[in-house]
């Protein structure tokens, strides 16, 4: 039996009604929860990396400068340095498991989904307690000098001056008069740095961490008229560089405090 037109029509009508309202459902759903491509790119916490390690150092400071911590963190590598990590080589290179994580270690392995989120998170509050002692070292040297030790504050009065110095209202305008001098390479600060047992350290930490290549990076900075050094380890994966750790192995090398993470007054 043939179909009239008029019930062609509705059966024609019918199809593009549905047609449309899968549409709209899909238009619904990606205003919701978006690409989910995209969002597996933009969701990642590290950038996409630098030409070398002054140019992961310049994009770290420049954050700093405008004290956006999110760009702060991105100069750094996160997922990468979470998912190369070797914990069997770092234990074979000092016969034991060191239980507390440091901005270039890990304790659990990234073998399932589990530990890997566990680290990735790790590794970005690690970095973020360092930003926080710089942030310190620049704005409140007489709080941050006292390290990891509790400041007594036994008298009213030193209660009211600690409080003032933590509610500032002038730290942030500090930090954007941050101003890059130069980069100094860290072998003119301290001639230990070329050696041949310190550049094996660098090799080692290199293989530990699955990376090609791993340097430190030193730049001399302004902030309301004085002059810093902030030192840095810079991290090389498939041709790109990142941040590793605030102070780094140059750092050690210069005698800086580990709460200072890597800066100091000149």
């Amino acid at each position: 039996m043939k179909l009239s037109t008029r019930v062609k029509l509705i059966v024609v009508l019918s199809v593009l009604i549905l047609m449309l309202a899968g549409f709209a459902y899909a238009a619904f759903n990606l205003f919701l929860n978006g690409n989910p491509q995209q969002n597996a790119l933009v969701g990642t916490i590290e950038g996409s990396g630098y030409a070398n390690p002054e140019a992961a150092m310049k994009a770290y400071l420049d954050a700093l400068k405008a004290a956006d911590l999110d760009a702060m963190i991105s100069t750094f590598a996160v997922e990468t340095f979470v998912k190369n990590y070797d914990v069997k080589a770092h234990i074979e290179r000092f016969r034991a498991l060191l239980l507390q994580m440091s901005q270039i270690s890990l304790v659990l392995p990234s073998n399932n989904k589990l530990t890997s989120d566990i680290n990735v998170i790790l590794r970005q509050g690690e970095i973020v307690r360092n930003i926080e002692r710089q942030y310190m070292i620049v704005l409140m040297p007489n709080l941050a000098s006292h390290g990891d030790s509790p400041v007594l504050l036994q008298n009213e009065e030193d209660r009211e001056a600690v409080i003032k110095t933590l509610y500032g209202q002038d730290n942030l305008k500090s930090l954007n008069s941050l101003e890059i001098i130069e980069f100094v390479p860290p072998d003119s600060l301290d001639s230990n740095y070329s050696n041949e047992v310190n550049q094996a350290y660098y090799k080692r930490a290199a293989d530990n961490s699955g990376a090609d290549d791993l340097q430190s990076v030193v730049a001399r900075v302004r902030i309301d008229g004085k002059r810093y050094l902030f030192c840095a380890d810079t991290i090389s994966y498939r041709g790109k560089w990142y941040m590793l750790s605030l102070g780094g192995n140059i750092g050690n090398l210069l005698g800086f405090p580990h709460f200072n993470a890597g800066v100091a007054l000149e």
